[in-house]
């Protein structure tokens, strides 16, 4: 407790300033947190299948819960939605190996991660080879093609800001 409140002390409380500060936050979370959490927990409706269905003032999940599939997957087809689910097991492995692994394995992982891995997911995300159906590129969307996109621009980062940097 006394390693607690002397940060407090310190981080918290330090200038008039900063006590000011953080009591107005908390007062604020304190007058936001319970509205927000009546409107999405208390009041919410949870089943239905239209916004019909919703009642009230609370939040309207039904829909979400309808519609949870093109949230992560987008237009992606149903019967291909196992190949997503190993491109993404195939990137947390890696990087999972990456990070736990020490030494010389430690680089050969990561060059794997930035530059074998993607090629990898992003074939089996496409088909068209191995046996894998073709899946058109404009049926990618929601979290899926979220998350891909982020994958590919740090890594595309990351080979572009090496380059500048060896360039300098």
């Amino acid at each position: 407790m006394r390693r607690s409140a002397r940060w407090a002390r310190q981080n918290l409380f330090s200038s008039p300033w900063n006590a000011l500060l953080t009591v107005a936050v908390a007062a604020a979370i304190g007058l936001v947190l319970p509205p927000l959490f009546r409107w999405a927990v208390t009041d919410a409706t949870l089943n239905g299948l239209s916004r019909r269905d919703c009642a009230g003032d609370g939040a309207c999940w039904a829909f979400i819960r309808v519609r949870l599939d093109l949230f992560f997957y987008g237009l992606y087809p149903a019967p291909e939605r196992w190949r997503v689910h190993l491109a993404f097991a195939l990137v947390a492995v890696a990087a999972i190996a990456t990070l736990r692994t020490e030494g010389r394995l430690r680089l050969v992982l990561a060059g794997a991660l930035l530059f074998l891995v993607p090629v990898l997911a992003g074939t089996i995300l496409v088909g068209g080879v191995l046996g894998f159906a073709f899946v058109p590129t404009n049926a990618w969307g929601g979290l899926m093609l979220n998350v891909l996109l982020t994958v590919v621009a740090r890594v595309g980062g990351f080979i572009l800001g090496v380059g500048l940097a060896y360039g300098r």
